[in-house]
């Protein structure tokens, strides 16, 4: 896979990426780093433990925990799709996936919107970073569901649902969308993956009292396009002084959408700019006020 850091907003492909923008995530300077991020919060001994501890992982599908420097426990197993949570845990504490510009980090955050929680890496990387918030975590598959509570258990402040972001009450399916990818949809036209239990997020919140300011973490597969097609988001974007938004390119039907949420993102927020962008799949964008 390739990645592109930190470059700026295509508007006319949000899913291209010009040569000089794209970084190999195998390139050995950069796996170097990411050891030396690794061990900034797990320290040098967890961190030599969890690479060993990988390859028998991958043969017996065992449990490994690891301590954060805080203290915290988390675990992770080969459950599910092959080293998912070993790449979240890459991903997110070692390539700092969410790491913020310092300009960033000066807004308050109330509540994090943990949507597309994965086996919560993010929701547990977010705690680290603004422990007086509440986290609302929501992932649609129950076997990341289960890996999330057991990674985020230790941590009052975050919540962890069950349930695939939507705008409404219904049965959804995730669905292989192509080769190493996948999609939440309501129709069974592709190859079904899971049924996934959809809930309005926008009445669930209310629900749960939740209010801003926030820090959003969008990350459903596709599912994005109908939030952001409902007039409720915008009520929500108005709250949010941080957001983690990527845009899947589930069809290529998709482009003009993408093209015109990234428009409408610029009128809310003093800066947009392209995060990683992941070549004709989807591009993650990083929006502060």
């Amino acid at each position: 896979m390739s990645i592109a850091l930190g470059s700026h907003v295509n508007h006319e492909n949000p899913w291209d990426v010009t040569a000089n923008q794209v970084v190999g995530s195998v390139s050995g300077f950069r796996e170097f780093k990411a050891k030396f991020r690794l061990m900034r919060t797990f320290g040098l001994i967890q961190t030599l433990k969890f690479f060993t501890a990988i390859t028998v992982m991958r043969a017996f599908k065992n449990l490994q925990k690891m301590r954060c420097a805080n203290g915290q426990v988390i675990e992770i197993s080969a459950i599910g799709e092959p080293d998912d949570e070993q790449l979240a845990l890459f991903e997110i504490f070692a390539w700092d996936e969410y790491d913020l510009p310092e300009e960033a980090k000066r807004h308050q955050i109330k509540t994090v919107l943990d949507f597309g929680a994965n086996v919560g890496m993010a929701s547990l990387y977010f705690s680290l970073q603004f422990p007086e918030a509440r986290i609302l975590a929501y992932e649609a598959l129950f076997h990341h569901y289960r890996r999330a509570i057991a990674n985020t258990k230790s941590l009052p402040n975050v919540e962890v649902m069950c349930n695939a972001v939507c705008t409404s009450d219904e049965l959804l399916h995730f669905v292989a969308a192509g080769p190493g990818s996948r999609s939440v949809t309501g129709t069974t036209g592709k190859e079904v993956v899971a049924p996934v239990e959809g809930i309005d997020i926008f009445a669930d919140l209310a629900k749960r009292q939740a209010s801003g300011p926030y820090l959003l973490k969008l990350d459903i597969e596709g599912g994005e396009y109908s939030l952001f097609d409902d007039p409720r988001m915008s009520e929500l974007l108005s709250q949010t002084n941080i957001g983690f938004i990527e845009l899947h390119r589930i069809s290529d039907g998709c482009d003009a959408k993408a093209i015109s949420i990234i428009e409408m993102l610029k009128g809310e927020f003093r800066v947009v700019k392209t995060l990683r962008s992941y070549p004709q799949w989807a591009t993650v964008l990083l929006v502060y006020r």
